[in-house]
C-alpha cells in the first residue's frame, strides 16, 4: 500500500510504528491562502523546503505528493497558475521528491484547478509549462551537486531558489528563480551570477524561460568553465524560472 496522507508529526508518528507501505503520501498545500509555492502547511512546517528536509531523514520510502496545485480566478490568471506550478515542480524535483500529482488535469465545474479548461478541453499555459519542465528534466535528477549563488544585482539573495539536476545522459540542468512571493506580486527582476558543476561533455548550451519556452544561447552571457566548474554571469532572474540546459 501507499499510505499516510496526514500532516506534519502525524506522518512521523505513523512511520515510527513500522507500517509496511510503498511510499509516503502527503498533500503539500500552500500555507495560508496557498498562493506562494515555496510554502506549505504541515502544521509545524510552513516552508516547503524545510518540510522535505525534515521528512527525508525519517524514511527512505519514496515521497508521493498529491493534491497540490492552484486554481485560476478572475484575479489569479492562467500565467500566475503556470508560474506557481513551474516553481513547485522545479523545487520538488530539486529536493528529490519521487512522485508528484498535480490537482488537477482539467477544470471540474466551479473548481478551476486544472491545467486544462473544460467544455471544451483546452490547454492552459500551465499545461505547456508542465510538459516543458518534464521533458527538460528527463534523464536527470537532483543530488549530484549544488549551485553557488555568487551575486545578485539587487541584493535579494534570500529569495533565490537554485537547483542542479544531472544524470547519465551527458546532460546538466540548472533552474533558478526568485521565490517566496505570490506570482501576482513578484519581486523586482534582476541579474545574477551562478557557479555549478558540469561533469559531462556537452555540445549545446542554452538558457530557457520555463513559462514561455524562449531559449537564449548560453554564449549570450558572460561564462567560463574551469574543469567541471562553470560560472555564468549576467543571467536574468525573476519569479519566472530560468533553466540552463547543457547537453
Amino acid at each position: 500500500m501507499i499510505g499516510l496522507g496526514a500532516q506534519g508529526t502525524q506522518i512521523f508518528d505513523m512511520l515510527a510504528m513500522g507500517t509496511t507501505m510503498d511510499g509516503v503520501v502527503y498533500h503539500p498545500y500552500g500555507n495560508g491562502y496557498g498562493f506562494v509555492p515555496e510554502t506549505t502547511y504541515e502544521w509545524e512546517w510552513r516552508d516547503y523546503a524545510s518540510w522535505i528536509q525534515a521528512l527525508s531523514p525519517k524514511t527512505k520510502l519514496p515521497k508521493w505528493e498529491t493534491e497540490w496545485g492552484i486554481g485560476t480566478t478572475s484575479t489569479f490568471t492562467n500565467t500566475n497558475q503556470a508560474d506557481f506550478i513551474a516553481r513547485r515542480l522545479l523545487q520538488e524535483s530539486g529536493l528529490g521528491v519521487e512522485h508528484s500529482f498535480i490537482y488537477e488535469f482539467q477544470d471540474n465545474g466551479p473548481e478551476l484547478y486544472g491545467v486544462d479548461s473544460s467544455n471544451p478541453t483546452t490547454p492552459k499555459v500551465a499545461f505547456y509549462v508542465v510538459q516543458r519542465i518534464i521533458s527538460t528534466l528527463a534523464g536527470v535528477r537532483s543530488g549530484g551537486s549544488f549551485v553557488t549563488i555568487n551575486s545578485v544585482a539587487n541584493g535579494d539573495f534570500a529569495d533565490v531558489k537554485a537547483f542542479a539536476y544531472q544524470g547519465s545522459t551527458n546532460k546538466t540542468v540548472v533552474a533558478f528563480w526568485f521565490g517566496n512571493h505570490d506570482p501576482r506580486t513578484p519581486p523586482p527582476a534582476s541579474t545574477c551570477q551562478l557557479t555549478f558543476t558540469v561533469p559531462n561533455p556537452y555540445s549545446q548550451a542554452y538558457v530557457m524561460n520555463a513559462l514561455t519556452g524562449t531559449k537564449v544561447p548560453l554564449s549570450s552571457y558572460h561564462w567560463s568553465q574551469n574543469g567541471t566548474q562553470c560560472c555564468v554571469a549576467g543571467l536574468p532572474i525573476s519569479d519566472q524560472p530560468q533553466i540552463i540546459v547543457m547537453q
